[in-house]
């Protein structure tokens, strides 16, 4: 009975194929192919500007998939491992039909793509299918069925024909006698194309490996770690230019200071009143990113976190084809992150690994969370009141400092069994290790960060490993930490607009380095370096906070949010 029924799909959607093309969507061009994009040498993406559509409206999305989960303490045990998944995708109502000609190609290839329905919903299983298509003859490649209760991305893969056709692509319900009826709508992943190049001809494959709250004296806890940036070049007196993740990670991806791209948090009040506060979080302007330049010239990109500042309403997940928040336990992502990396081996790979270890909370210690410190946190106190609040004797200051410890070093296991596995999956390969900012341990008499610009939560490890054949060296001289990703792409020779970097020997490269712009009330606004007189000096804090747009998060996303009780739906 199910091979029966598998067959009459297949027919309906063979029927679906050789319909006549007469009901091409208003705004699409007829003929539309993507003959002019680089197949042999470069995976090939597939845009809604690509396509020619039959049946149904198709427009580009970037379709995000969140879990009951997503808002939750996201290092509970009970959490699952992704709580969210962002694609670029393309956007289509239920049934629909579009297609796309593809030319001869010299490689062997296959196709990259995933689906997902917008909204889990009654009306049955949705059958999604790719054909090939060359004259009158029909065959399909592959398909899956999206299941009525459930949302989640379903990935599809298949080999495709070196000999010039059409990819046609396929999406009805699959109860028989419903096939024409409508549906809500589903989400295709912008279709990659992927020409199996040889390694040989491949440019190096790129993982970026970001570590929140990282301390740069905890190195000594985690072997694995100090072992892959001792291969490589490392920068002693590197300084992030934020205390806190959102403003230092956009300065990352972007090569520039806080104050121009605008990522961060809003405006202080006045004066501190010791209630909740609104902090008017502010994304990323529209200045390019990373991910962009590597995307633009031919690498597959992902990028997989555990930190809420680094959700899609930041903006910091562009350029990124996938885009995923697990949760916060240091093994939580891995298993994603290299089903990815396999699956995406015939071409040039630029992978970004956030982890939030040994972010708090990293151990139990009783003397801490009896604070409830996370409430404490929501609150606008004047920089006298935090020192106190986390004032507490030096054998409970122990317990903290030996919990983190051992986060630390749980993380260093991880990394040693997910990266020797994705080093060792790589012909060629390059590492950037970037920290956003560290953690107080009452260092100079504070705890945590994001108010601090003390040593300890400013001044961080930073590393490039050039592949197998890098050559140790240690730099010494005091420098910006987040033009490591500028520093990458020089290194690679890919330009896209970012800035130089002052990592490297551009002569128009901007070498100030500077820490600002604190997630809460500080005492100062935070540090400049003056090179001439070899010291810091302090800024004042002023309260100006970012200057970038207001956070908005897509209406569909905002929607589902709102049904989760975890955003007001816009």
């Amino acid at each position: 009975m199910h091979t029966k029924l598998s067959r009459l799909l297949i027919l309906l959607a063979l029927l679906f194929c050789n319909a006549c093309g007469s009901g091409e969507s208003p705004g699409q061009s007829e003929g539309s192919t993507a003959e002019g994009l680089q197949v042999d040498g470069a995976h090939m993406r597939i845009t809604a500007e690509d396509l020619r559509v039959v049946q149904g409206q198709a427009e580009s999305f970037e379709s995000s998939w969140v879990t009951e989960w997503f808002g939750k303490p996201a290092w509970s045990a009970e959490a699952p491992a992704l709580l969210g998944d962002t694609r670029k995708s393309i956007l289509l109502n239920t049934p629909a039909r579009f297609r796309v000609s593809l030319p001869a190609s010299k490689q062997p290839r296959k196709l990259l793509t995933a689906v997902r329905r917008m909204r889990a919903e009654d009306t049955g299983p949705i059958r999604c299918a790719v054909f090939w298509q060359v004259g009158e003859e029909v065959r399909e490649l592959q398909a899956v069925e999206l299941p009525a209760a459930s949302d989640a991305w379903i990935d599809l893969r298949c080999s495709v024909p070196q000999e010039p056709g059409e990819l046609v692509f396929t999406h009805l319900l699959a109860t028989p006698g419903l096939a024409e009826k409508s549906a809500g709508h589903v989400s295709w992943q912008e279709p990659q194309l992927q020409p199996m190049v040889p390694a040989m001809e491949r440019a190096p494959d790129v993982l970026l490996l970001s570590i929140d709250t990282l301390r740069a004296d905890a190195l000594e806890h985690m072997p694995y770690l100090q072992g892959l940036m001792d291969r490589g070049t490392q920068w002693s007196q590197a300084y992030a230019p934020s205390n806190w993740t959102l403003p230092s990670m956009a300065s990352l991806f972007t090569g520039l200071a806080p104050e121009e791209h605008g990522c961060g948090r809003g405006p202080f009040a006045d004066t501190a009143n010791g209630k909740v506060e609104s902090r008017d979080f502010r994304g990323l302007g529209d200045a390019p990113t990373l991910a962009e330049a590597f995307l633009a010239h031919g690498y597959a990109t992902a990028m997989f976190h555990q930190n809420p500042f680094l959700e899609t309403w930041t903006g910091m997940h562009r350029g990124f084809q996938r885009y995923a928040r697990s949760a916060d336990r240091v093994e939580a992502q891995s298993g994603a992150a290299l089903d990815w990396w396999a699956n995406t081996q015939g071409q040039s790979r630029f992978l970004s690994l956030h982890y939030m270890a040994p972010h708090l909370p990293n151990g139990e210690v009783a003397a801490l969370d009896a604070l409830h410190p996370e409430a404490f946190f929501a609150l606008d106190v004047a920089p006298e009141r935090r020192m106190e609040f986390f004032d507490m004797p030096e054998e409970y200051r122990a317990a903290v400092r030996l919990a983190y410890r051992q986060a630390v070093m749980e993380l260093d296991a991880e990394l040693a069994r997910v990266v020797s596995k994705l080093l060792e999956g790589s012909r060629d390969w390059r590492v950037l290790v970037y920290v956003d900012h560290g953690e107080e341990h009452w260092d100079a008499g504070g705890f945590e960060h994001g108010f601090s610009f003390e040593d300890s939560v400013v001044r961080v490890p930073l590393a490039y490993i050039g592949g197998s054949a890098a050559e140790p060296a240690i730099i010494n001289t005091v420098v910006p930490a987040h033009h490591g990703g500028t520093y990458l792409l020089e290194r690679l020779q890919i330009e896209y607009g970012l800035p130089a970097s002052a990592l490297g020997s551009s002569t128009s490269a901007d070498r100030t380095v500077e820490t600002r712009f604190p997630l809460y009330r500080a005492s100062i606004g935070g540090r400049r370096w003056d090179a001439q007189e070899k010291a810091w000096q302090d800024l004042p804090f002023t309260g100006e906070g970012s200057p970038g747009p207001p956070a908005a998060i897509d209406p569909w996303t905002a929607a589902r949010l709102a049904e989760l009780g975890y955003a007001e739906e816009q």
